[in-house]
């Protein structure tokens, strides 16, 4: 914990080859909630009171999917096993917000950015430089 903030991180190589990216976002979503839903997990045995978690996501079809249960031929190719993320909505577990992508302050650490980009970024985590 950081502060009163729980904080959680990781990075690896998907293990699918996406088709689309809407699907790569999606299989990452849905390790986001796999994480999102022990840490509520360990919260509540430690007796805290939780909302949703809210999670920022800068791909609206993926929230889209997410969100809506009906059929979306576009994505039938994405494996059943991710879906599982909409119940955890439906149950209000996690709560989808969309971020424009020149706002999201997850991309410091996922791609290469133009200088103004990441020192933009890294003032909204109030982040400093040491040098």
């Amino acid at each position: 914990m950081i502060g009163n903030c729980v904080v959680t991180w990781s990075s690896r190589k998907q293990r699918v080859v996406a088709q689309s990216t809407v699907e790569a976002e999606y299989v990452a979503l849905a390790h986001c909630t796999r994480e999102v839903l022990f840490l509520r997990q360990l919260l509540k045995e430690l007796g805290y009171q939780q909302e949703a978690t809210v999670v920022n996501e800068d791909n609206q079809a993926c929230i889209a999917i997410a969100e809506n249960p009906s059929h979306h031929s576009r994505v039938k190719h994405i494996d059943v096993r991710y879906y599982f993320i909409r119940e955890h909505v439906r149950l209000e577990n996690v709560s989808l917000e969309h971020v424009m992508s020149k706002e999201n302050v997850a991309d410091t650490m996922t791609k290469g950015l133009p200088r103004e980009q990441l020192e933009y970024l890294r003032s909204k985590m109030h982040v400093k430089s040491v040098g």
